[in-house]
């Protein structure tokens, strides 16, 4: 198994004999609030599941962490949905069910989604590395204060005036 905890992915490695099915990627991007769309999992681990809704918002931040960019449904999510595949109505995984918003530890109505768009580049690097790597520069971005003005070079103090 190869994970990341930054986006709550895993990926695991099934051997088997003859290839099973997989279903498609679809491309997230594409969504739009107000598409129909279904969601699968085990919740309470009571089996398979599947709860249909719609895409109520996309690129919704719940300052989760940095890579925040979800599809918020309307779908029923409970526990034990994460890692379960959205799908759109084309039958392609426009996401995976990974949060949701509740009070009392049930659905009301908020679940959300890493869209395909963010999961499949980092699906296709656990399988390729087993690890994710991304790029970091070191950099902050913040705004020019009287406290840290002197330290900046002139044309950066410049700039900010």
């Amino acid at each position: 198994m190869a994970a990341t905890r930054v986006t709550d992915l895993a990926l695991l490695k099934i051997s088997v004999k003859t290839p099973l099915p997989a279903a498609n990627w679809g491309d997230s991007t594409q969504a739009r609030v107000g598409d129909w769309v279904l969601a699968i999992g085990n919740p309470f681990g009571l089996g398979g599941t599947v709860t249909a809704g719609i895409i109520s918002a996309t690129a919704r931040d719940i300052h989760s962490g940095p890579y925040d960019d979800y599809l918020q449904t309307d779908a029923s999510i409970n526990r034990g949905n994460s890692g379960g595949p959205m799908f759109s109505l084309s039958g392609e995984v426009i996401g995976i069910n990974t949060a949701i918003y509740s009070p009392s530890g049930g659905s009301i109505g908020i679940g959300f989604a890493i869209p395909s768009a963010l999961a499949q580049p980092i699906v296709e690097q656990l399988k390729a590395t087993g690890k994710v790597e991304r790029g970091w520069i070191g950099a902050r971005i913040q705004p020019m204060t009287d406290e840290i003005a002197p330290k900046a070079s002139g044309s950066t103090r410049a700039a900010a005036r």
